[in-house]
């Protein structure tokens, strides 16, 4: 199967203008990773915004780039600046959108901005540049869209978020998740605020054929119906878990340290019935002894992604793994080699003291569009 990179449409900043006729707000899109670094070469992609209920075409203006200041035709330019050295310049690979509103008034709203890498025949370059690196011809991408969520209050104070709207295609579902503008990149404490890739990828493998025949079979033999997943974040993984499972009848806890609780619930509470009770949020502090906070242990599911990125807290997480993890759970962690290979051996390390044997899935059983060549999941079990 063919490995697809996985980028996304970043938000950079948004900012309203009060003008004597109505106001400008100004969205800035960055074209990155998960990581917010920049994607490289240069390229072109289709870029479709849409205000509201309006159509792409009431976009007023698409600046940054060479093609003047009218409407660009949603053809956008992401490109790399340099200074007189040669040397990469701080505002590289941003395009904007600038909207034109009559009255400023309290009111929410939605831009959708997507993109698509171009196809063969390519369009006409503004850039003037030819299209290169990891955008010819045989290449798979997926370009995740951005939507941002923005409310003018009484006193014409704007506010924004950034969200994330997945639809996986399969049992996962349709996901709409906010992140944190807080979020500050990889290793940082903000990490939780932060859509990771490898959440999709494993959040739209639970979505699989492959993946919940495992789950059904993990329910019945544990005779536990309660399904974890650590290190939540954002919620997304949990959030897909439980989609995919609905029928299955279990109960999914997301579990996170109490600054990254706020966010999962308000993810909860986006994309579930307010009186559910198949899905609750509690704070986990890996390593720390209280899993039991969860319920009766071992459980039968447990799901994690992007966690093995810290020397001192892999510690703590093959301590909880142990904790949670019978001879009959299944265990799924979504992994991507971002950190040191000390950090990796570490955890491995870790785990095999505990007696915990670990296993790729193969490639094929994956999500045919999320994944990535450089992102296993990975089962975890007794041995």
């Amino acid at each position: 199967m063919e490995a697809i990179n996985l980028e996304r449409l970043t938000l950079v900043s948004c900012t309203l203008s009060e003008e004597q006729e109505g106001a400008t707000i100004l969205v800035t899109v960055a074209l990155t990773d998960d990581m917010g670094r920049r994607v490289e070469p240069s390229a072109a992609v289709h870029l479709t915004a849409a205000w509201g209920d309006q159509a792409p075409n009431e976009i007023s203006n698409v600046i940054g780039n060479k093609a003047g200041d009218g409407v660009f035709d949603a053809l956008a330019c992401f490109e790399e600046e340099c200074d007189d050295e040669g040397q990469d310049s701080s505002g590289c690979s941003e395009t904007q959108i600038e909207l034109q509103i009559h009255e400023v008034k309290d009111d929410s709203l939605e831009l959708t901005i997507s993109a698509q890498p171009p196809r063969d025949p390519y369009p006409p370059l503004p850039c003037g540049e030819s299209v290169g690196g990891r955008w010819a011809l045989g290449n798979a991408h997926v370009i995740l869209p951005l939507t941002v969520m923005i409310s003018i209050g009484e006193n014409g104070k704007m506010t924004h978020s950034s969200v994330r709207k997945l639809d996986y295609g399969n049992k996962a579902g349709q996901l709409l998740v906010h992140e944190s503008v807080a979020a500050s990149g990889y290793g940082t404490k903000d990490t939780y605020g932060t859509v990771w890739d490898c959440g999709i990828i494993l959040g739209a493998f639970l979505g699989t054929d492959y993946a919940i025949d495992l789950i059904k079979q993990a329910k019945d033999v544990t005779g536990s119906s309660v399904a974890v997943d650590l290190g939540s974040g954002t919620g997304v993984v949990g959030l897909s878990l439980r989609n995919a499972t609905k029928d299955v009848g279990l109960s999914v806890v997301l579990t996170d340290i109490e600054e990254g609780l706020l966010l999962a619930q308000r993810n909860v509470i986006a994309n579930t019935e307010t009186d559910e009770e198949s899905i609750k949020v509690k704070e986990l502090f890996w390593g720390s002894g209280n899993e039991d906070c969860i319920g009766r242990l071992p459980v039968s599911v447990v799901v994690a992604a992007d966690v093995i990125y810290d020397e001192d807290a892999v510690i703590g997480l093959a301590k909880t793994l142990n904790a949670l993890i019978g001879a009959q759970t299944l265990c799924f962690l979504g992994f991507r080699r971002r950190t040191s290979a000390q950090v990796i051996q570490s955890f491995f390390h870790e785990i095999e003291g505990y007696g915990l044997s670990t296993k790729n899935v193969d490639a094929s059983h994956l999500h045919e569009i999320y994944r990535a060549e450089d992102a296993h999941i990975i089962r975890l079990s007794r041995k």
